[in-house]
């Protein structure tokens, strides 16, 4: 014989709690005049951080992180300044070409390509 359950529904409010009004990440693709911003909400603060980041190294542009009620907390330079570590380091530019290496390579060519003869530059 079978035993039959009971159905039960589970809702992940008591992961993370609505503690009220959401922070605000003014985010867009590109700089835009003041006010033309996309907008995406975030519970926290931190979760407002992450949001910012996430679209840095996406490549968009975060003007800036407003708490609930409104009042800016960070703006573009202080989110900047406050993603970048100190121990981020600028990349680094592939070595540049030596001339010895350049003549390493054109020292000895073929003539032609009927003959095996080869000759000094």
């Amino acid at each position: 014989m079978t035993k039959k359950l009971k159905k039960i529904v589970v809702r992940g409010d008591h992961i993370v709690p609505d503690i009220g009004p959401p922070w605000t990440v003014l985010w867009d693709t590109t700089l835009r005049p003041e006010g033309r911003w996309s907008t995406a909400e975030a519970k926290t603060e931190a979760a407002a951080l992450d949001l910012a980041a996430h679209f840095r190294k996406l490549g968009f542009a975060v003007h800036a992180i407003n708490d609930p009620s409104g009042a800016t907390v960070l703006d573009a330079a202080a989110i900047v300044a406050r993603l970048t570590h100190a121990t981020d380091k600028p990349p680094r530019r592939p070595p540049e070409r030596t001339a010895t290496s350049h003549e390493a390579h054109s020292e000895a060519r073929p003539v032609s390509a009927a003959g095996p003869e080869w000759r000094q530059e």
